[in-house]
């Protein structure tokens, strides 16, 4: 890689000994605990800095060749707990890279994607793997992600491979593929299994069928989801009443948001 004009560029041993890293390309990096530029934030990682637990990504500002890398070093780390990564809405970029490093990583316990494109199959599969050996996931959020039902099958198939049941959290918000007219047994079969606690569906157009595999999961007595945020999907009254009245057997559920909808419900 030819070496940046700038005065922030620097020589580390980060990737290689022989490559050449431009600090700007670093400068949306943030790890909360302290303020480290750029390169040492990364070395941090890399080295498995006990005290290096976050790590938030703008794909934006980077290129492919560095994400490549950093997806060397999650492949390799064993200490990160929070994963953030995002993209500029109106330019979504694809997470491959990212997802290669994360398939073998082990200690992420929360994993937060918004505005990433993730629906190439190849992408998809290796993003599964990730949910399927991760023994320590407790947080998945996929918000804006372009989502369709083909890729939540795929998701679903994968978290119930997993062999413990750590997820607790579920966000698929704003996935408007999701939800229209699609059957979503498969995803709420893989919940249930799982145990998760808390699905955030909101922002997706839930109609047709996918409202009555709803309906099937709220009428479920062995459903362990607490908390249910169904905002922002144009729920109808009569859809609405359905709903609630599917809870009848229901002593799981706590909270149920149907804020937004052109009935504002809620229990």
């Amino acid at each position: 890689m030819a070496a940046p004009s700038s005065a922030l560029t620097t020589h580390c041993n980060i990737w290689g000994a022989t490559d050449v890293v431009d600090l700007h390309l670093f400068s949306r990096f943030d790890i909360i605990q302290r303020p480290f530029s750029g390169d040492e934030r990364i070395l941090r990682i890399k080295h498995n800095d006990p005290e290096s637990l976050l790590l938030s990504l703008r794909l934006d500002d980077l290129n492919s060749a560095v994400l490549k890398r950093i997806g060397y070093i999650l492949r390799q780390n064993t200490t990160l707990k929070e994963l953030f990564i995002s993209c500029h809405p109106t330019r979504p970029v694809s997470a491959f890279w990212l997802c290669v490093g994360i398939q073998m990583n082990r200690s992420i316990k929360e994993l937060s994607m918004s505005d990433v494109r993730l629906g190439s199959p190849t992408q998809l599969t290796i993003f599964g793997d990730f949910v399927a050996e991760n023994t320590s996931l407790e947080k998945l959020k996929l918000c804006r992600c372009q989502l369709g039902p083909d890729d939540i099958n795929c998701i679903s198939e994968h978290l119930m491979r997993c062999s413990t049941n750590t997820l607790k959290e579920l966000d698929l918000s704003d996935n408007i593929r999701i939800g229209h007219n699609n059957n979503l047994d498969k995803l709420f079969q893989a919940l249930t299994m799982k145990g998760v606690k808390c699905l955030n569906l909101s922002g997706n157009i839930l109609v047709g069928e996918s409202m009555d595999s709803l309906r099937r999961l709220l009428e479920r007595n062995d459903s362990m989801i607490e908390e249910l945020d169904l905002s922002r999907n144009c729920i109808s009254a009569e859809t609405a009443d359905q709903l609630i009245s599917s809870l009848k057997n229901n002593i799981k559920l706590r909270r149920f948001d149907l804020g937004g909808d052109q009935d504002k419900s809620s229990t």
